[in-house]
């Protein structure tokens, strides 16, 4: 089971986040969803947010195949572009696809790039086994935790992975777009918190 982060586990956890979130954000590359893989998308920016964590740099991973790879793991095939579960690309990163002998982790943008989504199951299979993965940034996964604990597990290098129903309503805040209120029907999208901003005297999540 993973362990929960604490406040107490993370000394200065709140000065470490006030300077690491704009940092991340800063590295952090835009979003040009052009089909339904929202969830690759998240399974990549997770990854990316745990390489700078790490390294203080990130090399794009491959949207696309994380999202043929979630198909993989939650329908045993590519090609549906209907979406994909949240769990599945953790999965995907942590275990890989092991009916198909594919092992985890995801191939850089560059050698797997957006456009190439796969619709044939074999040839999606062929072309994993050999393409060059990259391990993921997880040391552990579990379940969300309380709202006490994720602000110090961000600033410990830990990203949630959530689903919303889209669309939901923004408010502008100087530069930033600000989640005003939640949609409570419509279609399901992926996202996932890589950190947070202290604004005005209060912590916002960042969503990517």
């Amino acid at each position: 089971a993973a362990q929960v982060v604490c406040a107490a586990d993370v000394t200065g956890w709140e000065e470490r986040l006030k300077a690491y979130g704009p940092k991340l954000i800063a590295a952090m590359r835009d979003q040009r969803q052009r089909m339904n893989d929202c969830e690759g998308q998240t399974t990549a920016n997770s990854d990316e947010a745990g390489q700078f964590y790490l390294a203080g740099s990130i090399t794009q991973m491959s949207d696309i195949y994380a999202y043929n790879g979630s198909e993989m793991i939650d329908r045993g095939g590519v090609g549906a572009n209907s979406g994909a579960s949240i769990q599945s690309g953790v999965i995907l990163l942590t275990a890989g696809v092991k009916k198909s002998g594919i092992g985890p982790g995801l191939p850089t943008d560059l050698d797997w790039p957006y456009d190439s989504y796969e619709t044939n199951t074999k040839r999606f299979i062929e072309r994993a086994k050999g393409a060059a993965l990259k391990p993921s940034y997880i040391a552990q996964q579990g379940p969300p935790p309380e709202w006490d604990n994720l602000l110090p597990s961000l600033a410990a290098g830990g990203r949630l992975h959530i689903g919303i129903f889209w669309a939901p309503k923004f408010t502008q805040m100087g530069k930033y777009y600000v989640w005003s209120k939640n949609a409570w029907g419509g279609e399901g999208h992926a996202l996932c918190i890589i950190t947070a901003l202290f604004i005005e005297g209060q912590w916002y999540l960042v969503v990517w």
